[in-house]
């Protein structure tokens, strides 16, 4: 998450300053150019690639909700002026980047989990803001592909988890 930041913030920082080169290479035509152009058409880029992976018919709730998120950070990026934005934008439409970030981002949360980084809380019915929501039993939590998380030694035991007063 830390790197995640540090990209976003360079590009923040960097965009503006690259510009500056830009006005003084091509003029202020191209410049305007680069800021708003980007914003019109690449809206448009963004529902286009939505409506060919929706056409596509993939059920599976991984991967929407993942292009969907990745969807929004391309319209955010696309309305951020500068021509690293615009890139990363455009990268984002491709089903391929999109696949590589989202499997990125399952192993950092089995990754999370299995560590025992994660607590996972609910179930079926379960109201997850009640207080006495019970942790989910780690010997049948699975990812959405239908594919079990194996638990490591320190989840499987419960006891380890148990706060034992000093006597």
């Amino acid at each position: 998450m830390g790197r995640l930041l540090l990209i976003a913030a360079i590009v923040a920082i960097a965009d503006p300053f690259l510009l500056i080169p830009i006005y003084r290479a091509w003029g202020g035509w191209v410049t305007l150019g680069l800021i708003f152009i980007p914003n019109l058409i690449g809206q448009y880029l963004v529902l286009l690639a939505r409506r060919t992976q929706n056409a596509r018919g993939e059920a599976q709730v991984q991967s929407n909700l993942g292009d969907e998120i990745l969807f929004v950070a391309a319209r955010f990026l696309f309305l951020y002026p500068g021509p690293l934005s615009t890139l990363l934008a455009l990268a984002l439409l491709f089903q391929s980047v999109r696949r590589m970030l989202q499997r990125w981002a399952m192993r950092r949360i089995e990754s999370a989990i299995t560590s025992g980084n994660v607590q996972v809380f609910g179930g079926p019915g379960m109201n997850p803001n009640m207080p006495s929501a019970q942790p989910v039993n780690m010997d049948n939590l699975k990812r959405a592909d239908g594919r079990t998380i194996e638990p490591t030694a320190e989840l499987s035991a419960p006891e380890a988890d148990v706060h034992k007063p000093n006597a």
